[in-house]
Order: structure tokens, then sequence, then C-alpha cells
């Protein structure tokens, strides 16, 4: 295990408003995120910037609900400020912010003598947690606490009323799993196999079993640090009435954790990619009732942006929107300092969200912590967070806490404990409207709270939570009889439908009504099961249907929302399944059979083209196109010919063809590092021919597709050089390197001499070593992968081509093999291409003057398409629209036989 020492300085600070020097807008340097258009890519305009202002793509922070991405660039000042200023004026790019650092939410511990002595229930150390059950220890009011001894008599966590498993998320820096005081309660992701490197439950997180870790793309939710979020953790879900230890304010949960900060070099970047993963499994979970992913209903965040407003963080408000929209309540604890936040901001806390807990700290006598901010249009609630008695990760195995911090898990447990107690209104309503099952949940807390002086005009609801005077006013609204819900229907053909809903254990009958949409009058049968199998429909017509629920003889349920569907065998445009590209020339289309359908017509194109080619009367729902050019993309549609006639054409579905190159056809193995936080590749050089650098921040990255990168060109015995620069955090540490080349294109780099880089030692600098081009035969396009590998102490392990490894970071590049005729090249031209992608033509500025200059453009299959000679200045490759859609490479050399390779994109 690595270790660093790191010094940590305490800013105290006083009730004074912040001087503008700490309310700076503190970011990293050179960082912007941006939420792009749905479905669009960087790349997709990137290569129509200026080539002086070089925007990099770090990595894609978030798919779901926002296309975030984390963009780069190394300018500063006025370059920096023009760079930016483009970024905005892209219609692509719907919004944009810096990626901010974060503060934690902690304060020291005050030292407390020992407490009373409580018999329940029946954790050793239960008597400690004052805020349970304050009895006057350590001087505090007697009764200020959130009444949990009341609150455990009505649920003590676990299951919903319907049986759903109720998952309260953490994100923070690390959790210590295996401390002895968790029972059960850690969640697991069960639809995942663990270890086996596949996405076995295809929620797009490999491995993902205990959890996420951000920074290292994987389950290992030790993470960075493991002390803060243990505590913040163990307040909401240490195991309960087990004679281990303490208690949780739910007995019986699932924490789900997720490591998403890394102390004070915390981005916002992390934190929405840690929101991600909890979003995608609760929609999950609703788009697959409850099949696969988690009932996760809250997510508690002790971490924000002292000072943040919501114009610098857009992107972070929308988020919590977003994760109220599936059901998620985001709890935030507010800044540790005496200051308003309604006057001087703080992030997340101040935006404008109705999925947001707001969550400041009082004390053990009910006045406002000294150091807790506060806000009366922004912090909602105050919580205990003074000297409050948690889990820690090592010895002692418990102690004191302070800071909001350690309030805000009190709110994140209570909506836990609110989805189970034994009341079926809530989590039916989570099942038809999970947006407004979370609403309710807030107001639930909202109105439940105990009012305080301490709190009057400074919070939103001027008091604070109460956790038994919360469970008694959800029960005083339940209605004892809701109606079933997760409507639903399968095997649905041209007469009839399996109709589904879930049921509570509490129904004695289950009616259902049903109708063609449009009708007044409903059929109605009473006593069934689901699932109902309903026939005698009529041939593509919309119907509808409710269930109501009898609980007992006096006792009925209103009916349930209505969920339409419509009988097979109307005359519709197919749906594309898929295409399967095998060749360079062919591809075959797959499309969903259409009951109503006689035959199928396809049209297909290369992308930004006029005119369609046809395929007609197609009897099977599959077709194979030939006669396709390598490495273009196209696109296709299907339409349906019925016995009336033939339908509109399907959505469009585009495809590109193979013959790429074996760097974009072939799939490769995998490499990573777990943790590229630390040390990472900051430069590759190849002699004075080529050169890409990089700022880390994953494991693994991909350049391979990137069209800004130029992609050097290798020639058989070439005798070069390269240079593998490292980065580091903080402190340096000793790595090794090798740098490896797919020469005969198979997909693997266990071919002998395909290691062309192997400095055989370890360094903490840049290390400069042989880079040994064997006498290849291929041509083409291939892949280069580099690695530097962290050398533990006394372990001395190089870098193979396929493994994961702790530290470090691996690189994928693509490069051009060619066969040369004359003696191959070394030096680099000197050259700007754009633009990229292009259109009718192509401009070449060569800004030193070097005589003797020709150029080939040539297709992806090495097929030339236009050469000739160029000048010193600009030069202007005209005559290219008609050329086909697709890869084309640039290829300018001198007398000398420098050469410049350029991968440009023809739309």
């Amino acid at each position: 295990m690595k270790i660093t020492w790191f010094c940590f300085f305490l800013l105290v600070l006083g009730d004074s408003i912040p001087t503008l020097a700490q309310t700076q807008d503190r970011h990293v340097p050179g960082q912007i995120l941006v939420a792009l258009q749905p479905g669009i890519h960087p790349m997709d305009f990137l290569p129509a910037q200026q080539t002086n202002i070089p925007w990099s793509i770090e990595q894609q922070v978030a798919q779901v609900p926002l296309n975030i991405w984390l963009l780069s660039t190394s300018l500063v000042g006025r370059e920096f400020t023009i760079a930016l200023d483009w970024l905005k004026q892209q219609p692509e790019v719907n919004q944009w912010q810096y990626n901010h650092y974060l503060d934690e939410r902690k304060s020291p511990p005050d030292p407390l003598g020992l407490p009373l002595q409580i018999a329940y229930p029946n954790d050793p150390k239960f008597s400690y947690q004052w805020h349970f059950e304050n009895t006057g220890q350590n001087g505090g009011t007697v009764g200020a606490d959130l009444g949990m001894i009341d609150a455990w008599d009505i649920t003590t966590g676990g299951l919903t009323p319907s049986g759903d498993t109720v998952v309260v998320a953490v994100i923070d820096g690390g959790l210590c799993p295996y401390c002895d005081d968790w029972g059960n309660n850690i969640w697991k992701n069960h639809h995942e196999i663990p270890g086996d490197g596949i996405d076995n439950d295809a929620n797009g997180y490999f491995d993902d079993y205990w959890g996420w870790n951000v920074n290292a793309q994987d389950d290992n939710i030790i993470g960075y640090s493991t002390g803060h979020g243990t505590s913040v953790s163990g307040i909401i879900a240490a195991k309960g009435n087990d004679n281990i230890g303490l208690t949780g304010m739910m007995w019986d949960t699932k924490l789900m954790f997720v490591a998403g900060t890394s102390g004070p070099n915390t981005t916002e970047s992390q934190i929405l990619g840690a929101y991600e993963y909890v979003y995608k499994a609760r929609k999950t979970y609703n788009d697959t009732q409850g099949a696969k992913g988690a009932f996760v209903v809250s997510v508690n965040c002790s971490f924000g942006i002292n000072f943040g407003t919501p114009t610098q963080s857009p992107l972070w408000c929308e988020v919590l929107d977003q994760l109220g929209e599936v059901g998620i309540l985001t709890i935030g604890a507010v800044a540790n300092g005496d200051w308003d936040v309604d006057e001087v901001g703080d992030i997340p806390t101040t935006c404008p969200s109705d999925y947001l807990i707001t969550t400041t700290s009082i004390d053990n006598i009910e006045e406002k912590s000294t150091n807790a901010a506060f806000g009366q249009t922004a912090v909602d609630i105050a919580a205990f967070g003074t000297n409050i008695y948690t889990l820690t990760p090592g010895a002692p195995a418990y102690d004191y806490k302070s800071g909001t911090s350690f309030a805000a898990p009190q709110v994140s447990a209570a909506v836990g404990l609110l989805y189970t107690a034994p009341c079926h209104n809530l989590t039916a309503l989570a099942k038809e409207n999970p947006s407004a099952a979370a609403i309710w949940a807030k107001n639930l807390i909202m109105e439940s709270v105990k009012p305080l002086p301490s709190l009057a005009n400074i919070t939103a609801s001027g008091g604070r939570l109460q956790a038994n005077t919360l469970l008694h006013h959800y029960e005083n609204q339940c209605q004892l009889c809701p109606p079933p819900y997760w409507l639903n229907t399968q095997n649905v053909t041209t007469g009839q439908a399996q109709l589904k809903w879930v049921e509570s254990a509490e129904f004695e009958q289950v009616d259902l009504r049903w109708r063609a949409t449009g009708d007044t009058t409903w059929s109605v049968v009473y006593q069934v099961q689901s699932p109902y199998l309903l026939t005698g429909l009529s041939t593509c017509v919309s119907y509808e249907f409710s269930v109501r629920a009898q609980c007992d003889t006096a006792t009925q349920s209103q009916w349930s929302p209505a969920k339409s569907f419509t009988t097979d065998g109307c005359c519709l445009a197919p749906q594309i399944l898929g295409v399967a590209t095998d060749s360079a020339q062919t591809a075959q289309v797959f499309w969903q059979s259409v009951t109503a359908a006689q035959a199928y017509n396809i049209r297909y194109r290369s992308i930004n083209t006029v005119g369609w080619s046809y395929a007609y009367n197609i009897a099977q729902n599959n077709y194979v196109i030939d006669g396709l050019s390598g490495c273009t993309d196209y696109e296709v549609q299907v339409q349906s010919n019925c016995a009336g006639g033939n339908t509109a054409f399907s959505w469009t579905k585009t495809f590109q063809t193979s013959g790429c190159g074996a760097c974009y056809d072939k799939i490769y193995c995998n490499s990573s590092a777990d943790n590229a936080t630390e040390e990472w590749i900051a430069k590759v050089e190849i002699a004075n021919i080529w050169s890409n650098e990089s700022l880390g921040s994953q494991g693994y990255q991909d350049f391979s597709g990137r069209s800004d990168i130029p992609i050097v060109e290798l020639f058989p015995n070439m005798s070069l050089s390269a240079t593998v620069t490292p980065g580091f955090a903080s402190s340096s540490f000793f790595e090794t390197h090798r740098i490896f080349i797919d020469f005969n294109m198979d997909g693997d780099f266990d071919d002998p001499q395909e290691m062309v880089y192997n400095p055989g030692f370890a360094h903490n600098g840049a290390i400069t070593a042989a880079f040994n081009v064997p006498n290849f035969s291929s041509q083409g396009i291939t892949r280069m992968r580099v690695s530097m590998k962290y050398k533990e102490p006394g372990i001395f392990e190089l870098p193979a081509p396929c493994e994961s490894f702790s530290y470090g970071q691996v690189e994928d590049y693509c490069v051009n093999l060619s066969q040369p005729l004359s003696t191959a090249a070394t030096h680099l031209v000197l050259a700007e291409v754009s633009p990229n992608p292009f259109g009718q033509h192509i401009t070449v500025n060569i800004p030193l003057h070097t005589p003797d200059i020709t150029y080939i453009l040539s297709e992806i299959t090495g097929r030339a398409v236009q050469s000739g000679v160029l000048k010193q200045g600009f030069n202007t490759l005209d005559g290219l629209g008609h050329l086909a859609a697709g890869v084309y490479f640039l290829k300018i050399t001198t007398e000398a036989g420098a050469v410049f390779v350029k991968k440009l994109v023809k739309i």
C-alpha cells in the first residue's frame, strides 16, 4: 500500500462575513465541464475549432441524465478566455461551468465525559449516542434528541411494507466495509458477479459488486480515505440491536456507498460521476420494476463548495433535479462556518431544487452549532451535529465527531425510515410517480420538525428533525388500503394481452376493469390475480386497464391510474435492432418483425450524401447490404409493406463499416490502473516525430479515436528513441514503463517484437530509451499501448500488455504502419491542416520554408484520391466535395524524407 504524508492547516473563521479572497471561485485551472445535447460527442464539434484553441477531452463524466464531459486546455490568461468564449458559442453545448474543488464538512471533535448507561437497545455503546436518547449526558438538555426510542417502536428500517429493500446512498471519500458494526447492512449489487471482468447487469459498470469508486473506476469503496465516510455512514446504518458497538438510525437497511471524493483535491467532475451511479441504480429499479438496480430513496452529501453559487455550478444543481425525478432526495450538509449562505453562497445547498434538503447542525442543548452555516431560504432543517458518537475505521473504533457532515446523515436515514413505516402509501406512490413520492417525503419531514428559538428566522422550517413525530405524522395520513401498483403488460398479440401488477399482503381481493381507449364504459372482472390473461380483443386497437384492492369487507382502494397498451397487428415501421459490420464492403441489418407486414423495403446511404440506395420486397427481417466503402459512416432505414400500402420509413440507424484498420476494428484486451490521481502519464514522445500530452485522471485513457491527435507513421526497421514523462499530484514515485504495438494487426500485443519500448528500470522522472520498430510487412492503422506502473517497494514488476494494477496509467493510440519507397523518415514536417471534418476543401499551412514538399490524400484503404505539391504559406486543396464521407489521411513528405500524417474526416 502506498503511503504519502500530508499536512493540513485549519483556518479558523470568525463571525465576520468572508472576505473576497475567501469567496474566490476555486476550480481546476484549464478544466471545463460541459453538458452537451443528447447523443453528441465532443469530437462532433471540437475539430471545427481553430488550431490555437486546443481543447482536449479528459473523460465523459456522466452519460445520464446529462451528457457531461470534462474538457481541458493548457492555455492561460487571455488565450484561455478566447478558447472558453469559442466553446460557449458552440450550439452543441447546452451548459458549461468550471470544474470546482470541493470542501469536506467536518469540525474537530470536543472532548466529552462518560455517558450515562441506558439499557435499550442492547448495543453496548448505545448510551453514548445522546442524539438518539438524551437523558442529560455530558450536560445536555433532557429530551433534546431525535425521539428514536418511540420511532423504533414504529420501524427500525429494512423493507417497505411491500417487500422492497430500502437503500440509502452515501457519497464520500471511502468506507471501511470490514469494520465490525455493519452486520449485513452494506449494499451489494447481487446482479453483478464480482471479479469476472464482465458488466453482468449491463448498467455500464464492470464488477460493481460493492458499489463504485469513481476515481479508480472499480468497486474498491475503501477509496481515498475511510475516516469521514465511515463515520457519516455509521450514523445511518450501523447494525442495531446486535449487541455490538452502537446502532445507526436504521437498524436494518442497505447502505450504498460511492467513493466519489478525494480530500482537498475533490472536483465537481468526480461528484457528478458519483451521482450518476446512484441515479442509474434507482432508474434501473424503476424501469425494471425492481428486477435490477436498487430502491435508493436518499443520497447523503457531506461536502460542497463554500461560497459557491448556482450560476457557477448549474450542472450540479440540474443533477439534483434529475435525481429527484427518479425518486431520490439529496440531503446536503451546509458549510461549517458561522455565516448566512443566503448572502455569501454555498453549493449544493443553495441550488433551487425541490428535491434537496439542506441541513445545518445543532448541539445537545438545541442551540445552533458554533461553526454551522445558516440561511432562512436555503437551509431547510437542522439535526444534531456536535459531538455525535459514531463509527471510525481505526483505533478507537468509535469516537465523537462534529460538523454538519454528521447532521445530514440523520435526515438521510429519516427518509429511509419513512419508506419502511407500516403504511403502503409512500411506496405505492413511488412505484407510480417516483418524483411525487420524493416530494411527499420531503414535505413530511419539513412539516414534522420541532420548532426551536435558536433556528427561528435562520432556517426555512425554523426547527430540527424529530424522527418519532415524522413517523406519527405519516401514520396519520395513511390510507389503509392503497391500490395495486406497477401495472404492466406482456405477451400482447392481435387478440389478447397478459396484464400484471404488484399487490400488497393486506389485499384480500383485486378487481380489474378495462376498455378501448376513448370508450366511456368499463368492463369489470372481479377477484383476479396477477398475471391475468385478457382475451377477446380486436387487432390493432388501443386499450387501457386499472385495478383496485379490497383490503377487508369494509375497506376498498380507489382504482389505480390506468395503464395503456395496443394490440398487435398494426402496420408499423419496423424497429431496427442492430447492424453487423463484419467486412469493409458489407453490413447486415436486423429489425423487429411486424405482424402486419407482408414484406419490407430498405434504403441506405453514406452520411451527409443526398441520394438513397434501395432494396425492395425483402421477405425476412434482416438484409445484407453489399458494395459499401470501407471505414465509412452510413445510415439505414426500413419500412413495412402491408396489405394497405407502405408505412413511412423507420427512424435512422447509423453504422460504420469496418476497414478502418486494426486500431478501430479489433477488440483489444483491457488494461488499466485502479488509481491515476497521484501519478499518471503526462507526456509520450517518439523521437522528434510525434508527442502527446495528457492530464491523467483515469486509470485508462483511449486516444485512438481522437482526430485532433496526429497519427505517427512508422516504417520497418526504424531505430528511434521514446520518452515517457510521468505527472505527479504531489510527491514523485518510481514508475516502470513499456510500449506495445500490434504490428501484425491481429488484435493483441503477444507476438514477438511487439514490445517496442522497455527501459527495464524504474525512475521518478522522464525515461528515455530505445524505440525499436521491427521489419514488419503489414500496412495500415494499428494500436499502440503505453503503460506506466508504480513500482512498489521491494517489488519489481514491469507492465504487461493486458493487466490491472494499483497505481499508474495506461493509454492507447493509433499508429500508421507504412512501407516506404525510400529511406524511413525521422523528422516531422511543420504543417497546420483545417478544417477537420472537411467538406469541399482543405487548407494546409506550411509556416516554414521547406523545398520540394509533396502531398497525397488517400482513403483509409490506401487508395490515393488527390496528390500534388505544396508551397510555403497557405495551400488550398479544392475539389473534394465529391468524395464519399469517411476517414482519409493526408501525407506530406519532403525530399529529405520527413513525413507528416494527419487523420481527416470527410462529411
